[in-house]
């Protein structure tokens, strides 16, 4: 079930350097979210705070809070915080060293899904779901490298869609891809919106308009502006979210 990520005042730091400022936002459930803004400004930080992500870094530290519908993921255990916000990334990450099978499975097991038969059932679902089935199903125990970046994407997604997130964030999931596998993420997050909230990092400003029903926009490490996407992109509040729509800078 989609749930709502509220964020209050939130700072973040690597080192000494500070990435993002006072920022307060809601994201709103079952809806898409698109983040916008010049390389550097904060985007990618940001959902790595949400799934607890950036605190792979060990020079990383946040005050303020996140809160994923009445809970602060804050203080959450890490691992509790990742099964209910998923994350795809910018270039596929598949488990190289497993089968197609495996890589949809992994986590599922980790969780402690016991039954090999509900195993399987979630695994073909996620697939399914992502387009995907069709494609492996008759390699479903063979070498993942097999599969096309594109696949490959679809696949990473397929593994966060198994754990049933309340949060997707996807950090320019369809960069790395050819035309017809952007198409078709695209069409997969249309889909499953509604059920997830979807958090989307792109540097696309014609990704953004088409699929997100909320863009924000970001600018050295501030929260410029949020609102509807047709608003934002037509008739933005500040001057700044102008000129960088008009590509002025950026």
């Amino acid at each position: 079930m989609a749930k709502s990520l509220t964020v209050t005042q939130l700072n973040a730091w690597f080192g000494r350097q500070q990435v993002l400022k006072d920022i307060s936002m809601s994201i709103e459930k079952g809806q898409v979210t698109a983040l916008i803004g010049p390389s550097g400004c904060g985007k990618s930080t940001l959902v790595r705070c949400f799934n607890r992500m950036h605190e792979t870094n060990p020079t990383a530290r946040i005050g303020g809070t996140i809160v994923l519908g009445e809970e602060d993921i804050l203080a959450l255990p890490p691992a509790t915080v990742r099964r209910r916000i998923g994350m795809v990334f910018k270039e596929p990450n598949p488990f190289f060293h497993f089968s197609i099978y495996n890589n949809v499975a992994i986590g599922l097991k980790l969780s402690g899904l016991r039954s090999k038969r509900d195993v399987r059932e979630r695994v073909e679902q996620s697939l399914r779901e992502c387009a995907l089935w069709d494609e492996v199903k008759d390699h479903l125990n063979e070498d993942v490298r097999q599969l096309s970046l594109g696949q490959q994407q679809r696949l990473c997604m397929a593994r966060a869609l198994a754990m049933e997130p309340h949060v997707l964030l996807m950090d320019e999931p369809a960069s790395a891809l050819d035309p017809v596998s952007t198409v078709r993420i695209e069409e997969l997050i249309d889909q499953i919106k509604g059920r997830l909230t979807i958090v989307i990092v792109t540097h696309n400003l014609q990704q953004a308009a088409r699929i997100a029903d909320n863009t924000a926009f970001f600018l050295e490490g501030e929260l410029v502006e949020l609102g509807e996407t047709s608003s934002v992109f037509t008739r933005p509040a500040d001057a700044r979210t102008e000129d960088y729509i008009a590509g002025r800078f950026g």
